[in-house]
């Protein structure tokens, strides 16, 4: 066992082991949707976006109610396909490196999970509902992964930190967290877990790495 305090480590997904678009506009520029100007939607649309994203990822609505509540707020300007057809872009790649270092955790005998605010629809495109992670390996190796979609919680949220431990067995252990939100990051820290921020113009997997370092999990060498 590595010379370490900490009883497992918890990753977030996108922006810590998965590439996602960098927001909204990105996936419209990805979906193609070269008819419909960004600039034309409502006021109110990205405010009224954030509230569905969060209801979906909370599993409280479907795609369906999603994607039909998109096209309302954005006062039809988007159809409901038009909304799914960005949904499907979100998510990129793997990143490079950290599939590395979930293989050296696991051989040191440090469990990993996944903790993710995620939807339905991007949970089964990773692969995780049917177990096939041929296109992000590094979801494999994990040994558990959670989504808010499933807990009915969602990060930053106090209750999310609960349902997860709790979930997983994880009440009163030393956790080390890694997210790319600040404001997960912060909460997570007040809730009593060692949380460190991935920056999104770092490379994650260099970033991980120092982190393992400096929790003395890993060494230099």
């Amino acid at each position: 066992m590595a010379n370490t305090k900490i009883d497992a480590i918890v990753f977030d997904l996108g922006g810590v082991l998965i590439e996602m678009v960098s927001g909204w506009e990105h996936a419209h520029r990805l979906a193609n949707l070269r008819e419909i100007s960004i600039n034309s939607l409502p006021a109110n649309f990205h405010q009224k976006r954030k509230l569905l994203a969060d209801d979906h990822q909370r599993g409280a609505i479907d795609l369906r109610t999603w994607s039909s509540e998109i096209s309302n707020a954005s006062e039809s300007i988007y159809t409901p396909e038009n909304a799914v057809d960005i949904l499907k872009t979100w998510i990129i790649k793997e990143f490079e490196g950290v599939e590395k270092i979930i293989e050296h955790l696991k051989s040191i005998g440090i469990p990993t999970m996944g903790f993710s605010n995620t939807n339905t629809f991007h949970w089964d495109l990773l692969g995780i509902k049917d177990n096939n992670f041929s296109s992000f390996p590094v979801l494999e190796l994990l040994d558990e992964i959670h989504g808010s979609h499933q807990i009915k919680q969602i990060k930053p949220n106090y209750e999310s930190f609960q349902a997860f431990e709790e979930i997983t067995n994880l009440s009163k252990k030393k956790i080390l967290f890694f997210d790319n939100e600040i404001e997960n990051i912060a909460s997570a820290r007040q809730y009593g877990w060692y949380a460190r921020h991935i920056h999104v113009n770092k490379e994650p997997a260099d970033q991980i790495k120092a982190s393992l370092i400096q929790h003395r999990i890993l060494s230099r060498a």
